[in-house]
């Protein structure tokens, strides 16, 4: 099993996870340690199994929100969070051998 780990909005308290599992293509989203608790909200986890593999994400993430597209928009996650101001931190993990990541930050402006 090839999994790989995107940590977001981290610190030593708080972090959003996306995981994704290369051999069942499935991919997950955890706000389990996103933060503050949101009412009326259905789990901390939600999963999409792709139909093919996964070849791009744009993840999008602001103070409150997290918003993932993947493959060129075919599937997209959302999630409301509330980690602490100061939860910057990004960090990516593989279990096995290499993974070839380009990435790009855009950093948003305030009118």
């Amino acid at each position: 099993m090839r999994r790989y780990y995107i940590y977001l909005r981290k610190n030593t308290r708080h972090e959003t996870k996306l995981v994704y599992d290369s051999d069942e293509q499935i991919l997950t989203l955890d706000r389990t340690f996103s933060g503050e608790e949101i009412l009326n909200v259905d789990g901390l986890v939600r999963q999409i199994k792709l139909e093919e593999d996964l070849s791009n994400m744009r993840i999008y993430v602001d103070k409150s929100s997290i918003e993932v597209f993947i493959n060129d928009g075919k599937y997209t996650m959302t999630a409301r969070i509330f980690p602490s101001d100061n939860a910057e931190g990004l960090e990516m993990v593989t279990e096995f051998g290499d993974c070839r990541v380009q990435l790009t930050q855009y950093p948003l402006e305030l009118q």
